[in-house]
């Protein structure tokens, strides 16, 4: 009677095959977005922040927009990783919403929520950090895989579709 064994470079993959399983399985996802791609949406977001009504006024004037953006992002390890962008087409931007259209080739979405003049106190802005419900819904509608915004410069949040249900919120890392 002989006996056998496993050589221990084919029990070391093996143990490594199952690490790399469990950690795609128990690791939530996270969004990455260039530093270059960061920066072209902080420059949007800014160019629609309220303005003040005159040089010495701390009173605020002009409205604020949403914009909305089309995102092609890929999945890569526990992580979405957004690869570009451009702005949707036929968008139609509103104080509180944006609409717009995407074509098939992108697989997510950007916008911003911008602030707004508090209403209690005309001398501060109001900044609203998380997605609505209708963002979310729009998600699970849209066929989308990740839906980003930016609620100040250098703050993005997500949600992402992920084994078939909405995860929200996802953290987003800013790379090189």
């Amino acid at each position: 009677m002989s006996s056998k064994w496993v050589s221990p470079s084919v029990l070391g993959a093996l143990v490594i095959g199952f690490c790399i399983i469990i950690y795609l399985l128990l690791t939530p996802p996270r969004v990455t977005v260039s530093g270059e791609i960061a920066r072209q949406w902080n420059s949007i977001w800014l160019a629609n922040i309220p303005t003040p009504c005159s040089r010495n006024s701390r009173i605020w004037c002009s409205g604020s927009q949403e914009y909305l953006g089309c995102v092609l992002a890929k999945r890569t390890l526990g992580r979405w990783v957004v690869l570009k962008w451009k702005p949707a087409q036929n968008m139609k931007r509103l104080p509180l919403a944006s609409t717009g259209e995407c074509s098939l080739s992108f697989n997510g979405m950007w916008h911003i929520h911008p602030a707004v003049v508090d209403a209690v106190d005309e001398t501060h802005l109001r900044f609203f950090r998380d997605l609505s419900g209708t963002d979310l819904e729009t998600l699970i509608e849209s066929g989308a895989k990740v839906s980003i915004m930016t609620w100040a410069p250098g703050r993005f949040t997500a949600a992402v579709m992920w084994r078939g249900r909405v995860v929200y919120p996802v953290p987003v890392e800013i790379g090189r």
